[in-house]
């Protein structure tokens, strides 16, 4: 008997539904992500950022092929870097907002599977060795508390990508020893072991242009031996008043002897050196010895062996200034630069020797150390009365007493600036030096100015016309220029 087609249909039917199911039934489907207890609260419950005395951080440097890691203690107020010799991690930005990190509400979750750490890049990275995927390590955040107990350890990945409005502060992340993913909004710096995001670059303490009056770039090398006969071979100089927003240059003459000069405006970012000086980036640090340090904290310190020790470092001490606190003169191989704050003080940025390239990198480095000084002369007694007269005499007196309280608190600044200085040499990328010192060199030589042999003692000089005579005040008031009257 024949099976009618209505039947057929059925049973194909009946077996194309049993065939689907059993399909659906073997396929390895995702697995649901139960929304987590978590979702809109903190990471971590009764966590009390005032608790925490350390801060670690550990990622994975692919440059390096090998980890790199930070560690900050909590020293009474201030936070210092042990990894560092104690350098003080002046950042309190950077700091909050590692710590207020694990604070971070949890947006959703993502995972709850221990082989998704690959994809969303929260594998340990102090698992790198038995890790093939680099890119899948995340950096690890650890908090202690004053008995280093752990109050909060997290391991932060990579930004969602399926988010229409993804951010660069939105990230996966996981509390460490745990196979949950979550998403939270944690800056990515947050979780860094870069040593420059943990200190404060701007050592001078600026605010604005306006806390600067001029700076004068002086861009010579100087070998050892021409250190040692304090000699040097210019480039040029700059002068930039920074209140008059103008600049003036001088190079080398055919004498090695410093002439005017114009501008190559296309060749100099005013703008940009200023920024460098506010914002040194400075990739570590190098401490100096104890005694060496005594003397450069000093404000009366007179010429001795520790400074004489300096030559090993690229620096040499030329000369101390009398009557001048903090007086000494520098001549180091790779130039300096002089900022000459409104205040009066005036801060020697003094470029030394090549150190090595940072592990990961080609760049090499140069030691580099800061020198504050006041200078007497940039405060001028007001002119005293002649004549008997009491309204004048008073008004005087008002401006003489002004004068010293503006002195003292130079003086005082100076000494801060230094007690910070002293200590360290602070090894600054070379590229960071050619921002602050660009190279350049004219097309041709300045011609030395000629002397007319027919011309007697105490003879008068001609009369200077007036761009001549603008152009020397600007070379003689420069901060460098007294100091150089003697040796250029």
């Amino acid at each position: 008997m024949k099976t009618s087609p209505i039947v057929q249909t059925a049973i194909m039917a009946l077996f194309a539904l049993v065939l689907s199911g059993a399909a659906a039934w073997f396929y390895p489907w995702p697995e649901s992500v139960a929304k987590s207890d978590l979702v809109g609260k903190p990471l971590f419950d009764r966590f009390e950022a005032k608790n925490v005395r350390t801060i670690q951080i550990t990622e994975y440097d692919i440059e390096r092929s090998g980890l790199k890691q930070i560690e900050l203690r909590r020293n009474g107020e201030i936070w210092v870097i042990p990894g560092k010799q104690n350098f003080v991690a002046s950042n309190p930005e950077q700091i909050s907002m590692a710590i207020n990190s694990v604070n971070a509400n949890v947006l959703e979750q993502r995972s709850n599977q221990l082989q998704d750490h690959v994809e969303f890049g929260v594998v340990d990275p102090q698992e790198f060795d038995s890790t093939p995927s680099k890119k899948s390590l995340g950096r690890k955040l650890v908090l202690l508390d004053q008995n280093n107990r752990e109050m909060a350890s997290l391991i932060v990945g990579g930004s969602p990508k399926d988010d229409a409005n993804a951010q660069q502060s939105r990230r996966f992340v996981r509390i460490a020893g745990k196979p949950d993913v979550y998403v939270a909004e944690i800056p990515g710096r947050a979780v860094s072991a870069d040593f420059p995001l943990w200190v404060n670059l701007n050592l001078m303490n600026l605010t604005n242009q306006s806390d600067l009056k001029n700076v004068t770039i002086n861009s010579y090398r100087s070998s050892t031996e021409q250190m040692a006969k304090g000699e040097k071979t210019w480039n040029y100089r700059l002068a930039i008043d920074a209140t008059a927003n103008s600049a003036a240059m001088f190079f080398p003459d055919s004498k090695g002897e410093l002439q005017p000069g114009e501008v190559p405006k296309s060749d100099f970012n005013i703008q940009s050196i200023g920024m460098y000086i506010g914002n040194l980036v400075f990739n570590d640090i190098k401490k100096k010895p104890v005694g060496l340090i005594d003397s450069l904290k000093s404000p009366t310190a007179k010429m001795n062996d520790d400074l004489k020790s300096l030559n090993q470092y690229g620096v040499a001490v030329v000369e101390k200034k009398p009557n001048i606190d903090f007086g000494f003169q520098f001549l180091s191989t790779g130039g300096s630069a002089e900022v000459q704050l409104a205040d009066g003080v005036l801060v020697n940025i003094i470029i030394g020797n090549l150190t090595d390239a940072q592990p990961g990198t080609s760049d090499l480095n140069r030691l580099v150390m800061l020198y504050a000084a006041v200078d007497e002369a940039f405060f001028p007694a007001p002119e005293k009365p002649t004549a008997k007269d009491e309204s004048e005499e008073k008004k005087y007196l008002r401006l003489m007493a002004e004068r010293d309280a503006k002195l003292k608190e130079a003086r005082t600044r100076a000494q801060t600036l230094n007690d910070s200085y002293a200590d360290w040499f602070y090894v600054v990328p070379e590229p960071v030096v050619n921002a602050l010192l660009p190279e350049y060199r004219p097309v041709s030589t300045p011609e030395a100015p000629k002397v007319d042999s027919q011309k007697t003692e105490g003879a008068s000089e001609p009369e200077k016309s007036p761009e001549e005579a603008e152009k020397n005040s600007a070379e003689s008031s420069s901060p460098a220029a007294e100091s150089d009257k003697k040796k250029d």
